[in-house]
C-alpha cells in the first residue's frame, strides 16, 4: 500500500525518485502514515496530498482557493462540528450535500452526517489549510462570533471572578481565527487595549479592564517560560499553542511602560510544507532571476527590506527549492521561526557567546554547501559570509536597507572592499509586503485612463496589456469591510554580472549601478506594483502606501 500511494506521488511528479527511496526507508521505522512522513518531510505540500487523497478515494478534489461554498450549504452543519471533523459543505447538488474532507480521507463520520443534515452525503477532498480558512473566514460563521461574545462576558466579571486562563486562550484564538500576525497588548492607564496586526495594518479589537493587566501579562509570562518577578526587565520567549488542528508557535516580547508590561506575541504558523515561491506572488520575471540565482553553486544572494517584509519567509521558501537531500544546509538564526527537515538549524545565543560570526566559524568545519545567515549586523559578520561565498559555499542572508542597491552601500558601510563585495555577490533582492484587493468586493474603475495620467507608468509596461482594468477597494462582509484580504510580494532584483561587478569594484555611484541594471532589464519594485495594480490584484494607493518613498526617489 505504501508504495501504491508513493507510485502516485511519484506518477504525478510531486516527488523525486530520492525522495521516494527517503520517504519508503522513513516508513519501515515510523508509526505514521505516508502522506504524514512526505509532508513532515517537506517534500509535498497539503494541496498535492489532497489531490492523491482524492484519486485514491476516487472522487474529486476541490481546491478551495478557487472555490467559494454556498450558505445554503454551510447553515446545514454546525461550525463547531464542522472544526471537529475538519470538514466543510460546499455545496448542495441535485438534492446531495457536497462535503470537503480533509487529506486523511476519513469517511468515518458519513452515517452521523447525513442523520443531522437530512440529506444524502458525497464527499470530496481538499486541503485542511483551506477547509479551516474558510471555517474562520467565510461570511457566515462571522455572523455570530463566538469568541468575542465569550471575551464579552469576561469583561464584564470582577478581577476575583474572572478567569484568566481562558480570557488569554480566547485572546490567542481570535487573533488566530482573524489571521493576526501580531498581538499587541498595551496598558494605559484606565483600561488595557488589545490591538491585532492583520495584513500588515494594525488594528484595536478589545479593551480590558485595567484591573486585569497583572493577571494576563503574569498568564502569558508563564506560558513563555519567564520570570513573572522581573517586570522592569525586557524579556522574550515562546510559547506553543495548539488550536483548529494546527500547531502554532508564540514569540513573545515584553517591555515595560509608564502603565505596565507591554506585551507582543508574533504569531507563526507551521506551514513549512505549503511554502513555495510559487505561493507568495512573486512575478514570473523575478521568479526566473531568483531560482537562478539559489541554483548557482556559490555565492552571496541577499535579501532586503524593513522589519515584517516577509523577507525569512522568502529565504525558507528558496531554501525549499534546494535539494536539501543531496545538500549540506546550515542556518544560524535569531531566533528559528520555522523547523525545516533535512536541514541542520541552529539559534544564536549571546550569553553563551554564540553569534552569528562565531556560527560561520563553526560551520565551515561542518562541510556546508548551502549557509544560511538570519542577518548581518556588523562587519565581522559581513566579511566571514562574504568570504565563504568565495570559497565554494552558497550563503543566503539579509540585510536592512530600502532597496536593492542600498545593499552594496550598506556593506561598504561594514567596511568590506569594493571587490570583495563585487566578486561574491549573485543578486540582491529588495522587497515588501502588499495588501491584495478582496475579490468578492473590488471594484471596477470606470475611467482607467484618467487614473493612470495621475501615476508615471513605464510605457513598456503599458504596452504589455491590450486591456487596462484598474479596480479599487470597497469593503465587504468577507474582508471585514477592508476591501483587502491577504498580502503578497512586490520585489526588485539586482543581478550581479561581469560588467556590474566592474562598476562595484570602480566604486560606481548607486545612480549608475542602478541606471545599467535598468538597462540590462530590471524592474523597480515600483513598477512591480504597478503590474500588480493592472493585473486587477491590487490598488495604487496601495502600492504608494508601502513603496511611496521609493517612488518620489526615482521619479
Amino acid at each position: 500500500m505504501i508504495k501504491k500511494t508513493l507510485d502516485l506521488y511519484l506518477e504525478q511528479k510531486y516527488i523525486t525518485e530520492t525522495e521516494y527511496d527517503v520517504a519508503f526507508k522513513i516508513s519501515s521505522s515510523s508509526h505514521h502514515k505516508i502522506d504524514e512522513i512526505l509532508l513532515a518531510c517537506g517534500f509535498v505540500s497539503s494541496y498535492e496530498v489532497a489531490q492523491i487523497t482524492a484519486r485514491r478515494l476516487d472522487t474529486h478534489y476541490v481546491d478551495l482557493r478557487k472555490f467559494i461554498p454556498v450558505k445554503e450549504a454551510l447553515t446545514l452543519l454546525p461550525r463547531d462540528k464542522a472544526i471537529e471533523f475538519t470538514i466543510l459543505p460546499i455545496q448542495l447538488q441535485n438534492g446531495k450535500l457536497l462535503i470537503s474532507i480533509d487529506e486523511r480521507g476519513d469517511y468515518s463520520h458519513k452515517a452521523y452526517l447525513e442523520r443531522v443534515t437530512g440529506k444524502q452525503i458525497q464527499f470530496v477532498v481538499s486541503s485542511r489549510k483551506e477547509i479551516i480558512h474558510h471555517l474562520m473566514t467565510h461570511p457566515h460563521f462571522k455572523q455570530t462570533d463566538e469568541i468575542l461574545e465569550q471575551i464579552d462576558a469576561l469583561k464584564k466579571k470582577s478581577q476575583k471572578d474572572v478567569d484568566i486562563i481562558n480570557l488569554v486562550d480566547l485572546l490567542i484564538e481570535d487573533a488566530i481565527e482573524d489571521n493576526a500576525s501580531d498581538i499587541h497588548i498595551s496598558p494605559e492607564r484606565d483600561v488595557t487595549n488589545v490591538f491585532f496586526r492583520v495584513d500588515g495594518m494594525l488594528k484595536h479589537y478589545h479593551s480590558l479592564p485595567k484591573e486585569f493587566h497583572l493577571s494576563i501579562i503574569s498568564r502569558i509570562k508563564i506560558l513563555a517560560n519567564l520570570d513573572i518577578s522581573q517586570t522592569y526587565t525586557p524579556q522574550d520567549g515562546q510559547l506553543e499553542y495548539h488550536y483548529l488542528h494546527n500547531n502554532f508557535r508564540l514569540r513573545v516580547s515584553t517591555i515595560a511602560t509608564s502603565f505596565g508590561e507591554n506585551v507582543v506575541m508574533r504569531i507563526l504558523k507551521n506551514n513549512f510544507a505549503d511554502m513555495e515561491l510559487e505561493n507568495l506572488g512573486i512575478s514570473q520575471h523575478n521568479k526566473e532571476i531568483l531560482l537562478n540565482a539559489i541554483h548557482q553553486p556559490n555565492g552571496l544572494i541577499l535579501v532586503t527590506g524593513p522589519t515584517g517584509s516577509g523577507k525569512t519567509t522568502t529565504l525558507y521558501s528558496a531554501l525549499k527549492e534546494i535539494n536539501s537531500l543531496s545538500k549540506n544546509i546550515l542556518t544560524v538564526e535569531d531566533p528559528i521561526e520555522y523547523e525545516i527537515p533535512f536541514i541542520k538549524q541552529t539559534q544564536i545565543n549571546t550569553k553563551m557567546n554564540y553569534t552569528f560570526d562565531n556560527a560561520l566559524r563553526a560551520f565551515m568545519r561542518q562541510d556546508p554547501d548551502v549557509i544560511l545567515v538570519g542577518e548581518i549586523r556588523d562587519e565581522e559578520t559581513a566579511s566571514l559570509a562574504l568570504s565563504a561565498s568565495l570559497t565554494g559555499h552558497l550563503v543566503l542572508s539579509t540585510l536592512h536597507t530600502n532597496d536593492a542597491v542600498g545593499a552594496i552601500e550598506r556593506l561598504k558601510d561594514l567596511n568590506i572592499a569594493n571587490y570583495l563585495i563585487g566578486s561574491a555577490t549573485i543578486a540582491v533582492v529588495a522587497q515588501r509586503l502588499v495588501r491584495k484587493l478582496c475579490q468578492h468586493c473590488k471594484v471596477k474603475v470606470q475611467n482607467p485612463q484618467q487614473t493612470l495620467q495621475k501615476y508615471t507608468l513605464n510605457q513598456e509596461l503599458l504596452s504589455e496589456f491590450k486591456e487596462i482594468e484598474i479596480y479599487e477597494a470597497k469593503g465587504c462582509s468577507h474582508c471585514s469591510q477592508n476591501g483587502y484580504s491577504s498580502r503578497e510580494l512586490v520585489m526588485e532584483i539586482l543581478q550581479v554580472d561581469k560588467t556590474l561587478e566592474g562598476l562595484i569594484t570602480k566604486e560606481s555611484s548607486s545612480t549608475e549601478i542602478l541606471h545599467y541594471a535598468h538597462t540590462k532589464g530590471m524592474l523597480s519594485m515600483l513598477d512591480d506594483g504597478y503590474r500588480k495594480v493592472l493585473e486587477g490584484k491590487t490598488t495604487f494607493e496601495e502600492i504608494h502606501r508601502v513603496v511611496l518613498d521609493r517612488a518620489f526617489l526615482e521619479q
